[in-house]
């Protein structure tokens, strides 16, 4: 039994060998395999292509995508910036107007202030009149109501004269004060008192009663300009008949022009002044002397029309 069997398991064998020996079956095998590859690289072949496209395609349609939202962007963004700027233009035309508006209102508020202030001095005058109490006004005029007589200091320092050189004289005529400050003595100033009486320091009655005056100017300028006079005041005369008040105005400076001061004398108690007028000289503000030139010495009075 053992033997068949082995025999029949050669020829089986032995007929497979013939077959694939003769190769009339292996070439249509191996034909349709290589068919079927080639089928299945091309299909491979066009859905990698296709895919590739279709990838393209939406990286194309993203990067567009992407450029038309950055411009959107870049749109939007310029759009807020030019609404800004016409916002912050709007506002700062807004705010120059209401500037201009305020200052306008404010400049008519202070004209309409002025106005009133004008029309009420204006008013406050018709109901009064100034009048001129001279201290000097010119070489024996009737006008003129102190006499210079109280020297002080270094009384032999300072000299008074009254020129009559239109040159020197206020307004080019009549006469003025010439004051001429010579810095020589111990006490290192000097200065002169108009009284009235002449010689008048408070030992016997006299003065006037200036009630009323607002204030005493003078006119002044000096030989060369640089002048100083040390200071100039009315009344402080004292003794048994004071004077009922005092006011002053220090370290005038000169120049070769005519020059019109002014000492407030509102609120002063004026009812009775010996002391009409007085200048003070020192050796510190005029180490090299001084020649001053003085005219129009007025009290202003207000009264009642």
């Amino acid at each position: 039994m053992k033997k068949t069997k082995s025999k029949k398991s050669f020829f089986v064998t032995a007929l497979v060998l013939v077959f694939l020996s003769s190769g009339s079956y292996v070439p249509q095998v191996s034909l349709a395999v290589s068919d079927s590859d080639k089928a299945a690289k091309k299909a491979a072949t066009e859905k990698a292509a296709s895919e590739k496209t279709a990838l393209e395609k939406a990286k194309k349609e993203a990067e567009e995508k992407e450029k038309a939202q950055k411009e959107k962007e870049k749109a939007d963004k310029e759009a807020a910036k030019k609404a800004a700027a016409e916002k912050a233009a709007s506002e700062k035309t807004a705010l120059e107007k209401a500037k201009k508006e305020a200052e306008e209102k404010e400049k008519a508020q202070k004209e309409k202030e002025k106005a009133d202030k004008e029309a009420a001095k204006k008013a406050a005058a018709d109901k009064y009149e100034i009048s001129h109490f001279f201290v000097y006004k010119n070489a024996g005029s009737v006008l003129t109501h102190y006499v210079p007589s109280g020297y002080m200091g270094d009384t032999r320092d300072i000299q008074l004269k009254q020129t009559r050189d239109i040159k020197e004289a206020y307004e080019g005529k009549g006469t003025s004060l010439e004051l001429v400050y010579t810095p020589k003595g111990q006490e290192g100033w000097s200065g002169l008192y108009w009284l009235e009486p002449a010689n008048n320091w408070g030992n016997v009655p006299g003065g006037f009663n200036l009630k009323g005056a607002e204030n005493i100017t003078f006119w002044a300028k000096g030989l060369k300009g640089g002048e100083v006079i040390t200071e100039v005041k009315i009344g402080g005369i004292t003794g048994k008949y004071p004077d009922s008040d005092t006011a002053s105005l220090k370290n005038i400076g000169l120049t070769k022009e005519w020059t019109k001061f002014e000492i407030d004398l509102r609120g002063k108690k004026m009812s009775h002044i010996s002391g009409g007028f007085c200048v003070i000289f020192d050796k510190y503000n005029n180490p090299e002397g001084a020649t001053v030139f003085i005219d129009d010495i007025s009290y202003e009075i207000k009264t009642k029309k």
